[in-house]
């Protein structure tokens, strides 16, 4: 009788601790795909037939039981299941572990971008599209391998390539040391390196192409060399990379070219990249450069003073965007627009000289710069954009401004007593013009905007 009733308290007592565990919770997550979430064993399981939903990187997902940093959950996904949609976990930072079945043929854009704590990824064998960036910021991700079976990808060195080795597709970011591309490789694909901890890559003669954004946000890399046969460099293939000093470029290169570090076009009339840790603080640009390249010198470490050349035409958006120690900028004549944020946030920056050449000023294009005491605004500037500048201009008596073309254009402002106040009143700025060869014509505008020729002694 005793034996009974110890038995009966034991079944008792362990009903009650199940009735007392939390429950599972399930969702709908496709048209015939479902959801379950087992808490007692950290664990969500995929079941159903067909695809995924495509999701937002905005909504909560799986009952909000994968965004838990201090917690470590494992995803199962059935047979059946034959995708995994766009963002599907994005940003789910307590998935550590994903199994896929062999039905699975597409990784959807974004799927497992942000899974700051997934190690390793294994592609099965029927997987046959991988959408951008689908592992991108993932930074303890050690190895992407693939299935042999696989006739559409291929791993190497725990870098995820297409059949055949030809394109890159991702380097797991948590991949250290140095590393070298096969032979044979002719893509690198956006987002291929970027967050990476290698401190060195080595690109194969193969190459011919290395899309945008390459190598984004890599900490340790220092330089680059670019091959002979590479043709097509895409839109800031490297930056906000910390420790990057220079760019070489094989000088067979037919597309290409690199000076002192930095990387131009092959017939150096467009600057493309200034390297972020390029050593030196001060940089003249090239005569002969027309086009510098949005972000091309942003984030600059070392940089305090940049010369622009009279060659200059077009200078890109955000150029020289977050340059820490950039204080002193000299545009020549040939310039005519200063674009969007292309000096935001140089927080040091206090010297600006505009030539009468630019006649637009576009938003935000000094937003950050708080700490200006000399600058030239040209009387040809016809047309100043939002919140273009982000300090405040004053009269001769003292009267606040408005951030108008016409209430700042035609004036040289030096700060005084803690002001921005215009100088030398009624001959507002002194500019060149250009006369031909080498001959610059010196030039003063007036208050009524006249330009009329200075004497050549004064």
């Amino acid at each position: 009788m005793a034996i009974l009733t110890v038995a009966l308290s034991l079944m008792t007592f362990a009903l009650s601790a199940d009735s007392d565990a939390d429950p599972p919770t399930t969702g709908q997550c496709g048209d015939d795909v479902y959801w379950t979430f087992y808490p007692d064993q950290s664990r969500l399981v995929i079941e159903g037939l067909g695809d995924m939903y495509e999701f937002s990187n905005s909504e909560e997902k799986w009952g909000g039981n994968l965004y838990n940093p201090d917690s470590s959950v494992s995803v199962e996904i059935g047979e059946g299941v034959t995708s995994v949609g766009e963002f599907a976990f994005y940003g789910c930072v307590s998935l550590t572990s994903v199994v896929f079945p062999d039905s699975l043929t597409d990784i959807d854009s974004d799927a497992f971008n942000k899974c700051v704590n997934l190690p390793s990824i294994y592609i099965p064998k029927n997987v046959k599209a991988i959408g951008a960036e689908a592992f991108a910021a993932c930074s303890n991700l050690a190895s992407i391998g693939v299935a042999d079976e696989n006739p559409y990808f291929q791993s190497h060195e725990g870098v995820l390539y297409t059949e055949g080795l030809t394109e890159v597709i991702k380097c797991p970011a948590s991949k250290e040391g140095s590393y070298s591309l096969p032979d044979g490789v002719k893509v690198i694909k956006t987002d291929s390196f970027s967050e990476s901890k290698l401190e060195s890559v080595t690109l194969p003669e193969s190459l011919e192409t290395i899309e945008g954004r390459a190598f984004w946000f890599c900490d340790n890399i220092v330089s680059l060399e670019i091959p002979k046969n590479v043709e097509s460099i895409g839109y800031q293939m490297v930056c906000v990379c910390p420790k990057f000093q220079a760019f070489t470029v094989d000088p067979d290169n037919r597309y290409y070219a690199s000076k002192n570090g930095v990387l131009f076009n092959k017939d150096m009339t467009r600057l493309l990249i200034y390297p972020q840790a390029k050593p030196g603080d001060s940089y003249d640009v090239p005569e002969g450069v027309q086009h510098i390249d949005e972000l091309a010198l942003s984030e600059c470490n070392n940089l305090t003073e940049v010369t622009l050349p009279k060659s200059l035409r077009t200078l890109g958006e955000s150029a020289f965007k977050r340059c820490p120690k950039l204080s002193e900028v000299t545009i020549n004549f040939g310039l005519s627009k200063i674009k969007e944020c292309t000096f935001q946030d140089c927080e040091k920056l206090s010297k600006v000289v505009i030539p009468d050449s630019v006649t637009e000023i576009e938003n935000w294009s000094f937003l950050g710069c708080e700490n200006i005491t000399y600058i030239t605004i040209p009387y040809s500037v016809s047309v100043l954009g939002q919140n273009a500048f982000d300090v405040n201009f004053y009269d001769a008596k003292g009267k606040l401004l408005s951030n108008s073309a016409d209430d700042l254009r035609g004036n040289r402002f030096e700060k005084k007593d803690g002001k921005l106040v215009p100088v030398s009143p009624g001959v507002h700025t002194i500019s060149f013009q250009p006369m031909g060869g080498d001959n610059l014509a010196p030039l003063t505008t007036s208050s009524d905007g006249k330009l009329s020729e200075l004497p050549n002694t004064i």
